[in-house]
């Protein structure tokens, strides 16, 4: 975001009186499009009545949305065996915004991730095989990514470098959760790294509804096919219709009631701030996929409050 416009490599979306571009070698294919956006509906229609891979769309449309909401940012982990379809949710979810290249590795160091996390500023950062991450990266990690700092360092004169900031909603996969993750390392997981990184239970049963396919694996396949050939136009048709002038007013004045209203329905009477403020994401989540569906970009029976719902509940539980 600069000011009420949202700036990509060569598309400024938005009205603004002066001449604003991204001038960053580093985004260059970031947000490349292929296909078209009525071959990408295909995989919004193959996710209705599957939860988890409706929300990760629901994620993917959220990331803009932190700003205007004023929330900070934090992450979704999808957890589960071999097969279970936690890759996939991660691909449809990239196919919002770009490539397979938006599909990007654990496998970096802390270091490394400040860069990768920049270039995903107002957007979501999505990060395959949590397994292939040493537990102690992964723990620093879990707090940076969503405290949206990178560490301060010196410059070669002895004075402080500036540091790089962002802004945005990751999703992650992994056969194990954080806290077993970081045991194996002899770590304890924190209760503020269990909220900026919320685990989210997936089997190989959470794929319910085929859509006509003779099992489950036919509708992965589909959804593969499809997420390598269209990808990018359902991100920009969305901050196309968001940064409307009448959109914009009506999201700005409505967001924060509609955060409240949607966290009173979901957190249960007697629970602390921390499950309040994990509800605070996965309502913004059933938000940004209600408004892609009001958009038309999503299809009429695309129930994303129900998905965010019924997700927010299994991390609950």
């Amino acid at each position: 975001w600069h000011d009420a416009v949202y700036v990509l490599l060569g598309s400024v979306y938005g009205e603004t009186e002066e001449d604003v571009a991204l001038q960053s070698s580093q985004h260059t294919g970031l947000y490349r499009t292929a296909g078209t956006l009525e071959g990408w509906r295909e995989i919004a229609e193959l996710c209705v009545g599957n939860s988890r891979l409706s929300f990760a769309l629901c994620a993917a449309f959220a990331g803009p949305l932190l700003r205007l909401a004023g929330l900070e940012g934090g992450g979704f982990s999808f957890e589960g065996g071999s097969s279970s379809g936690k890759t996939t949710a991660l691909q449809i979810a990239a196919s919002v915004w770009g490539g397979p290249e938006h599909v990007r590795s654990w496998r970096a160091t802390d270091n490394g991730l400040e860069g990768i996390a920049a270039l995903h500023n107002d957007n979501v950062l999505i990060l395959d095989e949590m397994g292939q991450v040493n537990g102690r990266v992964l723990a620093e990690c879990a707090y940076m990514l969503a405290n949206g700092q990178g560490k301060g360092r010196s410059n070669r004169e002895g004075g402080v470098c500036r540091s790089r900031s962002w802004r945005l909603l990751f999703l992650s996969s992994g056969e194990l959760g954080l806290a077993d993750k970081l045991a194996e390392n002899g770590l304890k997981s924190r209760g503020g790294q269990e909220v900026r990184f919320v685990g989210l239970p997936v089997d190989t049963s959470m794929l319910t509804e085929l859509h006509g396919f003779p099992h489950a694996g036919a509708v992965v396949n589909r959804l593969k096919e499809l997420s390598a050939i269209h990808y990018g136009h359902a991100g920009r048709a969305f901050l196309h219709k968001l940064t409307e002038p009448d959109t914009m007013t009506t999201v700005l004045s409505e967001l924060q009631s509609a955060l409240a209203s949607t966290v009173s329905h979901l957190v249960p009477v007697g629970s602390d701030g921390q499950v309040r403020r994990v509800a605070q994401r996965f309502a913004l989540c059933g938000l940004a996929g209600g408004l892609a569906a009001q958009m038309e970009i999503l299809p009429p029976d695309f129930d994303a409050p129900g998905c965010a719902e019924r997700c927010f509940h299994d991390w609950l539980a």
